[in-house]
């Protein structure tokens, strides 16, 4: 079983990679000002980058084309503008910290990620752990959100919010659906909805990017689905150790998968979530009988290899506790004892429309007895199941 769920996952993951779509319809716009349309390889950069791949045509050979030479491009529905910033490169580590409120600044030049474009617009620059904002109010170019942590004379953390005066002194303006300043962190959702807020209050025309392309999505999903499992108890007390096999069965099973969907590399990559239950019971050719139930909590990662159009293929892998609930094995006239067991399970599955969906599940060998000095019982599944979007 474990030979042939291993052949066809490594099958799908063979077939998906030759058809995933790296190039996407976009544009860039030269140091001239002339627009060029053309197809732009998509990471869905998490930093910022310094480059971008494009082609013409699907069959034409790509070529790299370097930050120095356009000022803009846009890709699906992230965009990016070419700046001369000052970049803050303080050491965030707590270890690091300086005694000095002052920004170390570093001059260059970047391509930053518009989150609001308007009268008012919000950039994000990031480089490894380092995440940045800049404004840009009308024409000019984008001024850093002062923030820095340091230590105060005592060896406290504390903070230089200077981004909170930058606030109120650039873009005020009297709106209640304005959030006040001082109650802003310094992260992207408060900043995005401040912006918003001051271009709808100016009455200035903007583009929330961030909705598009960098706000974090939350699914829930219905899998109901069914096990075909076997186990088997193995005693370790004779010289030749005896094996009971409880035979394969098929079971039911149903779970509520909540999926988080990172803003980052086109939404390939999500966090998994679930509670489930499975079930399973068997009787060996000498009389044994084993009824195992157990409720499931799962904690995976989900990457899909084609994340366009309405067919979506996917890899998951995942880890996960079970605990069991009044299970049974009587074994030399003795009831056996069960324990919550960890175990780790891989995928590959299909979504259409991001509505429904099927997955194949293989799940490693489990040991689920207590540890017992001669007895081992181990359980083996791989499993069918339907996944049902309803949030």
């Amino acid at each position: 079983m474990k030979t042939f769920v291993t052949t066809i996952l490594l099958s799908i993951l063979t077939v998906v990679a030759h058809a995933q779509v790296d190039f996407q319809p976009g544009y860039y716009i030269r140091n001239d000002g002339t627009k060029i349309s053309c197809l732009i390889k998509d990471y869905g950069w998490r930093n910022n980058p310094k480059n971008i791949v494009c082609k013409n045509s699907p069959d034409a050979e790509p070529t790299t084309i370097d930050q120095e030479s356009i000022i803009e491009f846009g890709v699906g529905n992230a965009k990016y503008q070419r700046f001369e910033v000052d970049v803050d490169t303080s050491a965030q580590g707590i270890e690091d910290l300086s005694k000095s409120p002052v920004p170390e600044y570093r001059h260059e030049t970047a391509f930053l990620k518009l989150l609001v474009e308007g009268k008012a617009s919000l950039y994000v620059y990031r480089r490894k752990e380092m995440t940045r904002f800049y404004f840009k109010l009308n024409a000019a170019t984008p001024q850093p959100l002062v923030f820095k942590q340091y230590l105060n004379e005592s060896g406290n953390i504390v903070g230089n919010q200077g981004y909170i005066a930058q606030l109120f002194d650039s873009l005020s303006c009297s709106a209640s659906s304005l959030p006040d300043p001082a109650t802003l962190r310094y992260e992207e959702r408060g900043f995005v909805h401040y912006f918003i807020a001051f271009n709808s209050c100016i009455k200035s025309a903007y583009t929330d990017y961030w909705a598009k392309t960098g706000k974090t999505a939350v699914h829930l999903n219905i899998r109901p689905g069914v096990d075909l499992a076997s186990a088997t108890l193995t005693d370790y007390s004779f010289a030749n150790p005896q094996k009971y096999n409880f035979g394969s069965q098929v079971s039911f099973r149903i779970g509520a998968e909540v999926e988080i969907v990172l803003p980052f590399n086109r939404n390939k990559w999500t966090v998994l979530m679930e509670p489930a239950y499975r079930s399973y019971s068997g009787k060996s050719s000498s009389g044994l009988q084993l009824d195992y139930k157990a409720a499931q909590f799962l904690l995976g990662a989900r990457y899909y290899l084609v994340s366009d159009g309405p067919s979506k293929w996917y890899l998951s892998a995942s880890v996960f506790a079970d605990f069991p609930i009044s299970p049974t094995l009587t074994y030399e006239n003795a009831a056996l004892s069960f324990a919550g067991r960890f175990g780790g399970s891989i995928s590959a599955g299909y979504r259409y429309k991001d509505r429904v969906g099927i997955e194949l599940k293989y799940t490693a060998p489990q040991s689920i007895l207590v540890n017992y000095e001669n007895l081992a019982t181990h359980l083996y599944a791989t499993s069918l199941i339907l996944s049902i979007r309803v949030l």
